[in-house]
């Protein structure tokens, strides 16, 4: 998935970074918690919600920067809602989820790797990391 306008890498860039990392774990605690919806309906919901992203970000005529902002936010809320499934729902541990999920990482770039894919750009490697970065965040946290 390529989108049509994304920012450039620089300071501006890294803050956005940092306050969608920031608001999608909020939102990723949100969903479960204020809006009572389980992990997977939550999870569900934001799938849905990454795909009218996409689909409006394709259907647009040059695309724009916000659409990119909103999938890693609504990626990173994603993410939340993953870690909390491999954590509450199989009771392992937060280092066992974060082992599985880097491995899972590296299959998938290794697969990517040896199809005719295009290699992952910069920009993509965000939407790619968010899972790992989430359940390392809230390790150190507790």
């Amino acid at each position: 998935m390529h989108f049509k306008i994304v920012p450039a890498i620089g300071p501006r860039y890294w803050v956005g970074i940092m306050i969608a990392s920031i608001c999608g774990a909020n939102m990723g605690d949100f969903i479960p918690d204020m809006l009572k919806l389980s992990d997977l309906g939550g999870l569900l919901m934001l799938a849905l919600l990454f795909a009218v992203i996409a689909l409006a970000n394709q259907l647009s005529r040059r695309g724009n920067e916000a659409l990119y902002w909103l999938a890693i936010l609504v990626l990173r809320a994603a993410a939340t809602n993953l870690a909390d499934i491999g954590i509450h729902r199989t009771h392992l541990d937060y280092i066992t989820v974060s082992a599985c999920v880097a491995a899972l990482l590296v299959a998938l770039l290794a697969l990517r790797r040896v199809s005719s894919l295009p290699p992952v750009t910069y920009h993509q490697r965000p939407l790619l990391v968010d899972h790992v970065d989430c359940r390392n965040a809230r390790h150190c946290a507790r």
